[in-house]
């Protein structure tokens, strides 16, 4: 497993835990006392070629409208689901 993915699990199991706390369905959040991988962070360094922009483009142009209008603005953009 990558730091990256066990630093975002961590994330995930701290907010079950959070929950379960705040509906009293534990005492308390193990997660909390459990450190960062301080190497798993960092940013994006790939990019699309242009086949791949236009396969991804093809694909998104078979989408229902809402979601394809949403995809096509965000592809545009660049944004990428974190």
């Amino acid at each position: 497993m990558h730091p990256t993915q066990a630093n975002h699990i961590k994330i995930v199991l701290r907010s079950m835990f959070s929950f379960a706390v705040s509906r009293d369905l534990t005492d308390n959040n193990p997660i909390l006392s459990i450190p960062n991988y301080q190497t798993g962070e960092n940013q994006w360094q790939r990019y699309y070629s242009g086949s791949e922009i236009k396969e991804i483009w093809a694909h998104i142009e078979l989408m229902q409208t809402p979601t394809k209008q949403a995809l096509q603005i965000l592809f545009l953009l660049g944004q990428r689901k974190k």
